[in-house]
């Protein structure tokens, strides 16, 4: 796969090769927000707003904590692509945290079989969290769902004060550098090979060709106000 340093490359030598000169550069940081932007549009609309979504669409944000509110625990974190609840994957201990749209995490709360088990839901950029209640719920404490149940557990009674949980996050984010550890030009670009040529496609279509129709204008406009007046003449 691609990485983003040569797909940011690749519109850079399409974009001056339909100039007469390069004294107009554009910068790597602009040419790195248009394709996020079309990435972000594209992506979605790829996977059936999620519903297909790929592993290399998601990047390791970390280790997060999420504090105590008045009923759930709470987060805010780095701006995902929206597609519902696909967007995220949360996981505790490598056991996976079901993610629900806001919809089905309300039902979830008053179904009876599964009220008190681990949940998670999107609001904006809040992660919102229920960690299960482990007293009310008859699960065998070896399963992988009694694990996950006392992991919350003890982690909450760890925090006299503040009461704090962690989880693992990946996460499909607008911006890919805001995941850990992730290098722009060596890893590969988060995004399926198959649309990368339509992300290339669409920048250079819109972003690119705007800027090098104004490029030329601009051109025009300084070779005309240099050109002598019939009086000069």
């Amino acid at each position: 796969m691609r990485t983003e340093e040569q797909i940011v490359y690749e519109l850079m030598n399409i974009y001056h090769g339909g100039q007469v000169s390069n004294d107009n550069v554009i910068s790597e940081r602009l040419m790195r927000s248009f394709l996020r932007k079309h990435r972000a549009r594209k992506i979605p609309k790829f996977s059936t707003y999620g519903l297909t979504i790929t592993d290399e669409c998601f990047q390791h944000v970390g280790t997060i904590f999420l504090e105590k509110t008045k009923y759930y625990y709470e987060k805010k974190i780095p701006a995902v692509i929206y597609m519902d609840a696909h967007g995220i994957m949360v996981t505790k201990n490598e056991k996976e945290i079901p993610v629900m749209d806001r919809m089905a995490f309300r039902s979830s709360l008053k179904n009876i079989l599964n009220k008190n088990f681990p949940k998670a839901t999107m609001h904006g950029d809040l992660l919102i969290l229920f960690p299960g209640k482990i007293n009310e719920c008859q699960v065998d404490t070896s399963s992988d769902m009694g694990l996950l149940l006392k992991a919350f557990d003890d982690e909450i009674k760890s925090f006299n004060d503040n009461e704090k949980v962690s989880i693992d996050l990946s996460a499909v984010l607008y911006d890919p550098s805001q995941a850990q550890s992730y290098d722009w030009t060596k890893d590969p670009y988060p995004c399926p090979s198959e649309i990368i040529d339509e992300i290339t496609i669409s920048t250079t279509q819109t972003d690119l060709g705007l800027m090098l129709r104004q490029y030329i204008d601009n051109n025009v406009n300084n070779i005309s106000e240099k050109q002598p007046s019939n009086e000069e003449i």
